[in-house]
């Protein structure tokens, strides 16, 4: 992202151009570690690619794989993706990118196929959620970040929350589509988020070492 990329442009632009299986990461894909392309822009092109291939609605998406072996680079990407299970109740997808024909991303996509839910009652634990923003955030940032720790207030963020123990929440909120006008679906929308989270589950009193 250069200074003179607009605010408009920031808002307009996707993440990728798409040539028919190869797509061309545009300037905006870059993340904060390099020439490279960001981790949440890799995970949510993996997840649209898993998802494009079960058109069936009775099935839902129930989990996704990523792995990251090579870093991406800001160059094209090669999109392929095949069917490794199809049965009544459950497929299998799996996606890859590559760069220069090596291996960058790949991921496996699980689906499940809708059903009655079962009578008696399963033990699940109480989760509290933090206030959700109530700002709709800068209008000139591709990917509107808000990160608090528990107990806080979300408009009001305690400073020192990075030192402190205890859970640690995000809230995202996507404004712009991977690749030309294909609408981010709410599995894309978790795929995306997923590259943030993973990395505060690891974030000690000391900040985030790996």
């Amino acid at each position: 992202m250069t200074e003179a990329t607009s605010s408009a442009e920031m808002l307009t632009t996707a993440f990728f151009e798409r040539r028919g299986e190869s797509f061309h990461p545009r300037p905006i894909a870059r993340g904060g570690w390099g020439p490279l392309i960001s981790g949440h822009v890799v995970g949510g092109l993996l997840g649209w690619a898993v998802e494009q291939v079960v058109d069936d609605p009775d099935f839902l998406p129930a989990r996704l794989t990523v792995d990251l072996p090579r870093p991406a680079a800001i160059a094209p990407v090669e999109l392929q993706t095949r069917e490794i299970r199809s049965g009544k109740r459950l497929r299998l997808v799996e996606a890859v990118l590559r760069q220069d024909g090596k291996v960058v991303a790949q991921a496996r996509g699980l689906f499940l196929r809708r059903g009655e839910q079962p009578t008696g009652k399963i033990w699940s634990p109480q989760i509290e959620m933090p206030p959700i923003p109530t700002q709709s955030g800068p209008t000139d940032n591709p990917l509107f970040l808000r990160t608090y720790g528990w107990g806080l207030s979300v408009q009001n963020p305690d400073e020192t929350w990075p030192g402190e123990g205890g859970p640690k929440y995000t809230w995202l909120k996507m404004v712009k589509p991977l690749f030309d006008d294909e609408p981010l679906t709410p599995f894309t929308r978790v795929a995306m988020a997923a590259d943030v989270t993973a990395s505060l589950v690891n974030w000690s009193s000391e900040g985030l070492k790996f």
